[in-house]
């Protein structure tokens, strides 16, 4: 029995050993991994950093959320971040000089009582949201705001040197020019409500945008495009514009008018020095069963200005019935 006992004793001391082995390596490796973190925090940081991690920034009028601002919250921002901006009024001029995801969310964020989609009012003495991209591919999406009060000659939303960025499903009304773009290429401007301005769009020395599924009416001028080439005006509806024509080309080529509607402008559409294609636009004020619409524009001789010389381009394919 007492060998037995020295046995069982001596085994208990055997396991007791391997547990405390087993117990210093645990320890050993939580060490390790606990020297770890700071390391793998910090390289979180970097990628966040760097753009490939974003993050969410609320910005609500009433103090509930990061910022009360939304230009507070734009220059806190690294690029790449997601700026969530709630109902309210916002009383400011925003600009934009990185990559950012500016989204409009059309309820209250905790405690108030607005609705709608948060209307960004300018100050009125330059352009309610403007972005500066330095002509760099730099990824900007401003979408789901009410944009108005800009200053005279000034736009609701102006893009200036400008690549890879979309303004969509945002109301633009009471500016004087809805939008702007200014040298840029590459941008997409869709399914906007622009309505009330003076211009609903003035477009200059741009080329390759896209301006498509916008419901663009009664504004005093439609769209004026100036120097540009190969962008895509397609799907929209141009109507009720009151002293001026729908769309204007100046100087303008090889650029793309399809489905749209041009309901009831003052004008339609015209062109000067300017060759486009047109196709399967629906026009409110064509008469008769000829299988084509004229566009009637002039073209005119820098070394004769006073000879303007009237000139028709043809949508070959004109739609029976609104797109």
């Amino acid at each position: 029995m007492e060998g037995f006992d020295f046995y069982c004793i001596g085994g208990k001391k055997m396991r007791n050993r391997k547990e405390i082995r087993w117990i210093i390596i645990g320890i050993v490796i939580l060490s390790v991994g606990a020297s770890m973190v700071p390391a793998g925090l910090s390289i979180q940081s970097e990628k966040r950093n760097a753009g490939t991690l974003a993050n969410t920034w609320i910005v609500d009028n009433e103090g509930d959320g990061d910022f009360v601002t939304i230009q507070a919250a734009i220059d806190a921002a690294t690029a790449g971040d997601i700026i969530d901006v709630y109902s309210g009024v916002y009383h400011e001029s925003v600009n934009i000089n990185k990559s950012l995801q500016l989204i409009g969310k059309d309820i209250e964020y905790l405690t108030g009582t607005d609705t709608g989609k948060p209307e960004i009012y300018g100050t009125g003495l330059d352009n309610t949201v403007s972005v500066y991209t330095n002509n760099l591919d730099v990824p900007v999406k401003i979408s789901g705001f009410v944009i108005t009060h800009s200053g005279n000659h000034h736009a609701g939303v102006y893009l200036e040197y400008s690549r890879s960025v979309e303004v969509s499903n945002n109301v633009l009304t009471l500016n004087h020019h809805g939008f702007q773009l200014y040298y840029a290429e590459t941008d997409h401007i869709q399914q906007n409500n622009i309505t009330n301005n003076d211009y609903a769009a003035i477009i200059e020395f741009s080329n390759y945008c896209t301006i498509s599924m916008n419901t663009i009416e009664n504004n005093t001028h439609g769209i004026q495009l100036s120097v540009c080439l190969s962008n895509s005006i397609t799907q929209n509806d141009i109507k009720g514009t009151t002293s001026d024509y729908g769309l204007l080309f100046l100087r303008s080529y090889i650029n793309q008018v399809t489905f749209n509607n041009f309901i009831q402008n003052q004008k339609q559409a015209s062109f000067q020095n300017s060759v486009n294609t047109w196709h399967d636009n629906y026009w409110s004020n064509k008469v008769g069963a000829m299988p084509l619409y004229i566009i009637w524009g002039i073209f005119q001789a820098n070394i004769f200005p006073a000879l303007k010389i009237p000139w028709p381009q043809f949508d070959l394919r004109p739609a029976a019935s609104p797109n």
